[in-house]
């Protein structure tokens, strides 16, 4: 937004109306999780601030402080600090932050900077060398949650009971896999309108992603028994409109008026898991997503059909799923 307004400051340089409005179209065309992701790391970047370096939050932020800011939380915090921060509840856990979550953090502040129109210290080179040096060092060494394929993805759905949350709990796995390897957040959002009934299943019209922050959306098939498992799902549940993935009350087969979360997708995803004889530190909600990639991979799909319901943009980010099911199909491989 800031450069735009840079850009052009001899248009709107009189006029603040206008640049008011530009800034409610760019609000308004930003997805909710991300402002609220923005918002999130705002409020723990302030409270370390005042912590740690035992200063206030007043923009622009030095580049000292970023920096700063990126060696406590990839070497790890003070202990002191540490727990205050967990006390505090802006920190969930003691410990190291994951470079992920550093770079996201980052990100936030960077975006809070542009938006304000402010210099940007996330951009100068020192920090961006440091980042650059911290994911080399970290690679090879980050742990991704395992793949959830199909023979995995069975043996979940077998441990779904037959009232509602078994009904509910099946068929968010189904959908998450089989519609391309939906992100959790992208499951929890399904509403009942984004669903159109066709020949063997459903097209979900996904309307926004992580990588389609422009709602230009995605229709994707869910046929075969994930069809199966979500009209079932959706007969029990009568809704006409609104969040189709919901919590249930204890006890009872009522459902709440709120979506449930993404945290709560992921959850329910262990759960199974654990279930089904595996390791639930190993696998996540993401292993829906990674598992439909290595399967077409397995299966001789192409990477261009694949990333068509996956939804990446990139072809590095997949390939690397992708690689791991179809190295199956190496002759290489079967050479005794």
């Amino acid at each position: 937004m800031s450069d735009i307004l840079e850009k052009n400051a001899g248009i709107f340089k009189n006029d603040l109306e206008i640049e008011k409005k530009l800034k409610k179209i760019i609000d308004q065309g930003t997805a909710e999780n991300t402002k609220k992701a923005y918002r999130k790391d705002l409020a723990y970047f302030k409270t370390w601030m005042e912590i740690s370096q035992g200063q206030s939050f007043h923009p622009p932020i030095s580049i000292e402080t970023i920096l700063a800011f990126i060696a406590e939380h990839l070497e790890g915090l003070p202990k002191h600090i540490d727990q205050e921060l967990v006390d505090k509840k802006v920190k969930s856990k003691l410990g190291a932050h994951k470079l992920t979550t550093v770079k996201r953090r980052i990100a936030s502040i960077s975006a809070f900077h542009e938006m304000k129109g402010l210099d940007n210290p996330t951009r100068d080179q020192v920090v961006k060398k440091v980042l650059s040096k911290a994911s080399r060092a970290l690679k090879g060494q980050r742990s991704k949650s395992n793949a959830i394929t199909k023979d995995i993805l069975e043996k979940i759905l077998n441990q779904c009971s037959n009232d509602l949350r078994g009904m509910r709990n099946a068929a968010i796995v189904a959908v998450g896999f089989s519609s391309g390897g939906r992100r959790r957040s992208e499951i929890a959002q399904i509403k009942r309108e984004d669903l159109q009934k066709v020949e063997g299943g459903y097209l979900l019209n996904l309307t926004h992603s992580k990588t389609d922050q422009e709602g230009i959306g995605l229709s994707l098939p869910i046929l075969g028994l994930a069809g199966r498992l979500l009209e079932a799902y959706l007969e029990a549940i009568k809704i006409e409109e609104g969040s189709i993935f919901r919590a249930i009350r204890k006890g009872s087969d009522k459902l709440e008026e709120k979506a449930i979360s993404a945290k709560s997708v992921n959850n329910i995803v262990k759960k199974l898991i654990a279930k089904a004889g595996y390791d639930s530190k190993k696998f996540s909600a993401h292993g829906l997503r990674s598992g439909f990639i290595t399967e077409c991979g397995k299966n001789g799909i192409t990477l261009g059909d694949t990333m068509a319901l996956s939804g990446h943009k990139t072809v590095s980010v997949a390939l690397s799923y992708y690689e791991a099911g179809n190295v199956l199909n190496n002759p290489a491989g079967n050479l005794l």
